[in-house]
């Protein structure tokens, strides 16, 4: 059994129950998205509709699989200089990330 604080403590009372209760550990939008599928795909469509012309490529070959950056480059033909500063703007805009492996992939945020 889990059991957050000393003993005795009440503090983790309501965690525990809800443990108790078969309560799902979610640490992010990847771990709902696994036990609710049906939201992924709807988030999908939502954001191909919003992706900015420039971000296009890069969005379509990520939405197949996720690629090192060398992989994106050849996919599609552009410069790794060039590439990055698209790359970059997308990361910042939140519309993709690095994984710890170094592949891109798109976010989970929409």
């Amino acid at each position: 059994m889990l059991y957050l604080g000393v003993i005795g403590s009440t503090g983790g009372v309501g965690v525990n129950n809800l443990i108790k209760a078969g309560a799902i550990l979610t640490t992010n939008i990847e771990d709902i998205l696994l036990h609710y599928p049906q939201f992924k795909d709807k988030r999908r469509i939502e954001l191909d509709i919003k992706i900015k012309k420039e971000y296009e490529g890069i969005y379509n070959v990520l939405k197949e699989q996720d690629c090192f950056i060398e992989e994106i480059s050849i996919k599609l033909g552009i410069e790794i200089v060039q590439l990055l500063q698209l790359i970059t703007n997308m990361e910042i805009e939140n519309i993709i990330c690095q994984d710890i492996d170094g592949k891109y992939k798109l976010t989970e945020r929409r």
